[in-house]
């Protein structure tokens, strides 16, 4: 049997001490940053390439606030151009804002889903979402209204005093994206 013996000093207790409360506070934080918590929540959140079906893009689109009709109002199949015009590397420039560049999906065929949102602050047009979708993927989305004066805009949700005015808009890509 080895028995280890030392002489403790109150500076070496102190150190010691120390020592101890430092390698415990190491070992909470570590225990809650593996723990449960806001990381969780993170994880939940749609991201634009987790949509596999239709409650992935309801949730995706309600990530962003909006509440949307369950059921697409319209899916269809279109075709990113091979070239931009004007309009279209204006829709671009909006889908650039978001993270999103079609210009990298040129010549492809996509689906597009269009969702009536519910909860628009402006409430004199109908207001719609579209998003395309290449495989399990978003590749581009808009908020818009129909009306030829109207708005187009990113997912994003404006407060009810920044919402897009009317006028102005970008054209819906409906008219835009080659079906």
């Amino acid at each position: 049997m080895l028995v280890f013996t030392t002489r403790l000093t109150r500076r070496g207790l102190a150190a010691a001490v120390i020592l101890a409360g430092a390698l415990l506070c190491g070992i909470i934080l570590l225990a809650a940053r593996l723990g449960a918590g806001p990381r969780d929540a993170v994880e939940s959140t749609p991201t634009p390439r987790d949509i596999h079906n239709n409650e992935d893009r309801v949730a995706y689109l309600e990530s962003f606030g909006w509440r949307v009709e369950p059921q697409p109002l319209e899916v269809q199949e279109v075709r990113i151009p091979d070239e931009f015009d004007a309009i279209l590397q204006n829709y671009n420039e909006i889908q650039l804002s978001q993270g999103f560049d079609l210009s990298r999906h040129k010549g492809k065929r996509v689906m597009r889903y269009r969702y009536e949102i519910l909860n628009h602050p402006q409430e004199a047009f109908e207001v719609y979402a579209d998003l395309l979708v290449d495989g399990d993927t978003v590749i581009g989305s808009d908020v818009h209204t129909a009306e030829l004066d109207g708005f187009m805009a990113g997912l994003t949700r404006p407060d009810a005093d920044e919402f897009p005015g009317v006028g102005g808009g970008a054209a819906s890509p409906r008219n835009t994206i080659a079906n």
